[in-house]
């Protein structure tokens, strides 16, 4: 190796070392952020989906699996639940890293591509607070992941079509499978990598002046066909996604053809001034416009023919670039309707990709202009002013409570942030705060099922069942197929001893969703009250049908055979329902009650029963008198009188300070059984 080759080399390392700690430090008020937005449905919700291997099969065979088929994406997701868990510093770790990655690869890019000013694209990359979006929320994992494989796929292109060698030299097809296994890779990850192999072209065409149909056209067709197939998938599963949140909103044309080019305008103008940004931006009216909105598809049509007619003068690397950029932003122009565009016409994650040809651009022009010791210095102020402007936007998406009072500063009108500001403060038990931020959301979205049910929780909460049940009715005729708000009424009948209307409810909502693990959960737990333990036998067989592995329903089997008397099998479901781990303090207690009080001799365990009734009350929070009456029983059982007579008083005073007389006055009749040394047992 030439001791040059060897110095460059050192060099490109101290640099991505170099851009690696000025991102962290950028991203740093971010980076022990909490799950914010929508984190939990592609983290916590797919906890069932980790319980085993099986789980993961169901990612990337079950289009249905996640919100979104990114199957990619939803494994770095299940690996990441099964390693940290709920602590999401590892979740942003990685995001960080796998953003960093890209402005890397970029770089690499631009540098064989020849493009000037490769080092400044991967650096303003890095740090513009555009970004911040898809890096610091854990959910856009989607972009931070395909993008590395989307730059990857490039420039293992680049090297099969020779951009960057002799076009004499032969072609490598290890670098062409290698491109197709990652183009594909991307597309797992998120389908915003489409337009690769039409990327490629436009840039074969940059760099050799010329497409040839057998030479350039023909081998990129696997590529648009992947493309194809993942576009419909996507596609199909994004107009499903749709049509659950409320339905799609009827747009023209021609409106749409304004949007897009007002939408280009809006990327452009926040990637070259990064000012009020916004994880919701007021949506755009659907509406017909004033007519100087045709300005912004007409100039974005202008500038394109301009480049275009000045090729020859000023290359055809810039008409290429501006075209990759309006290329790859199709998805996000409006011409499909997005889950997202119900609350946003635009986004800044939506820009992620497309941006770095905008940016590369923007770098090769600071690069030809900052040559003078002035331009050095303005373009380093100017990547300054962009990692202060990250440091200060990655602190927006902390909490959720920083990330929707940011928003409503830039946007006063988003009801969605309204709405999440109130959950946010629901869950912070500050009623009287949440119902004016859902009042606030409903104000400005009268029909927003989230809100309605919102409202319609804390008026549950408060004892306003009537109210109540307004609320959660008003949210079902905005949405009848909404599962979740089928299942806010059954409860608030059940709260109000509906039980017949609550169970007819809930067998409504699975006429809708029959796949509805909650649904049916909650439906067989009512039923087993209402003493129809076969029906609710049945819903939580076809519980465990549809997850082998979920402990919840493998507990209420266990309660339904308790109730018919049926020690032995009621032990067994218990056993069950433990051997699948968590922390589940009543799946313990009843198995540590069956034990210590079954009239079955042989199903007796004293022993036992005290080993698991410990464990049930180490796991429960609210240390609640009837698992302390379970341990007072086990104790019993084991010949432990003393210890059963101490523990049975704590549970009496545990229920007086908890002002509940009648389970207090209950445990003092269950002490006097224990004081004679008789044995508790169940009857049914």
């Amino acid at each position: 190796m030439r001791a040059g080759d060897h110095g460059a080399r050192w060099h490109g390392v101290f640099f991505v070392l170099t851009l690696t700690l000025a991102t962290l430090v950028a991203y740093f008020p971010a980076l022990n952020g909490d799950f914010v937005w929508d984190d939990r449905n592609w983290n916590e919700a797919i906890a069932h989906l980790r319980r085993d291997p099986s789980g993961l099969w169901r990612i990337w065979t079950e289009p249905g699996a996640l919100e979104q088929y990114y199957p990619l994406t939803g494994t770095s997701f299940w690996l990441d639940q099964v390693l940290w868990g709920a602590w999401t510093l590892p979740y942003h770790l990685e995001n960080v890293l796998l953003h960093v990655l890209s402005a890397t690869l970029l770089w690499r890019l631009l540098l064989r591509l020849e493009v000037p000013g490769a080092r400044l694209a991967a650096v303003i990359f890095a740090l513009h607070p555009v970004m911040v979006e898809s890096v610091a929320w854990i959910t856009e994992r989607k972009n931070t992941l395909s993008l590395p494989f989307f730059l990857g796929a490039l420039l293992a292109c680049g090297c099969w079509a020779r951009w960057w060698r002799d076009e004499s030299a032969p072609r490598h097809r290890a670098a062409y499978v290698l491109a197709l296994v990652l183009f594909a890779a991307a597309l797992l990850a998120k389908i915003t990598a489409f337009a690769l192999p039409a990327v490629v072209l436009l840039l074969g065409w940059w760099k050799q002046g010329r497409l040839s149909w057998k030479r350039d056209v023909l081998p990129m067709l696997p590529f648009f066909a992947l493309s194809v197939a993942m576009v419909l998938v996507a596609h199909r599963l994004e107009a499903h996604l749709v049509s659950e949140g409320g339905g799609t909103i009827v747009i023209s044309g021609p409106q749409r053809f304004v949007g897009a080019g007002r939408a280009l305008w809006f990327y452009a103008g926040k990637l070259l001034w990064p000012a009020g940004l916004c994880p919701v931006y007021p949506r755009w009216t659907a509406g017909p416009g004033p007519w100087w909105h045709w300005l912004y598809p007409a100039a974005a049509i202008a500038v394109l023919i301009l480049l275009w007619m000045k090729r020859a003068k000023i290359g055809r690397g810039v008409f290429v670039g501006v075209l990759c950029f309006a290329g790859t932003l199709v998805p996000a122009l409006g011409f499909v309707e997005l889950s997202g565009m119900r609350d946003s016409s635009v986004a800044d994650r939506w820009v992620y990709l497309p941006g770095i040809a905008l940016i590369a651009l923007v770098a090769a022009g600071l690069a030809r202009a900052g040559k003078s010791r002035m331009g050095r210095t303005a373009v380093s102020l100017v990547v300054i002013a962009l990692a202060g402007l990250t440091w200060v936007h990655a602190r927006n998406f902390a909490n959720a409570r920083a990330l929707w009072t940011a928003t409503l500063r830039v946007h006063p009108g988003s009801w969605s942030a309204h709405n999440n500001l109130g959950a946010v403060f629901l869950a912070e038990k500050d009623t009287e705060r949440a119902m004016e931020h859902f009042r606030k959301a409903l104000d400005l979205k009268p029909d927003d099922v989230s809100a309605r049910s919102n409202m319609g929780a804390v008026l549950l909460k408060a004892g306003q069942t009537d109210e109540a049940l307004v609320q959660f009715r008003l949210a079902r005729e905005a949405n009848p197929r909404d599962v979740e708000t089928r299942r806010n009424i059954a409860a608030a009948l059940r709260q109000a001893h509906r039980e017949d209307e609550a169970i007819a409810e809930y067998q409504e909502a699975l006429q809708t969703d029959p796949r509805s693990v909650l649904v049916r959960q909650d439906l067989g737990n009512l039923l087993l009250l209402r003493g129809r333990r076969d029906e609710a036998a049945a819903q939580f067989h076809e519980i465990l049908r549809l997850d082998p592995r979920n402990q919840d329903a493998w507990t209420s089997l266990g309660n339904a055979a308790f109730f018919e008397g049926q020690w032995s099998e009621a032990a067994g479901h218990f056993e069950k329902a433990r051997a699948l781990g968590g922390a589940n303090a009543a799946a313990l207690n009843n198995l540590a009650w069956l034990l210590a009080t079954a009239p079955d001799a042989t199903v007796r365990d004293g022993a036992r029963a005290v080993e698991l009734a410990c464990e049930a009350i180490r796991l429960d929070a609210k240390k609640q008198p009837a698992f302390l009456l379970t341990l007072a029983a086990a104790h019993a059982e084991a010949g432990k009188f003393d210890e059963a007579m101490a523990t049975i008083d704590d549970a009496i005073a545990s229920a007086e300070a908890g002002g509940n007389a009648a389970m207090a006055e209950s445990l003092r009749r269950q002490r006097a059984i224990i004081e004679t040394h008789a044995p508790l047992r169940i009857h049914r």
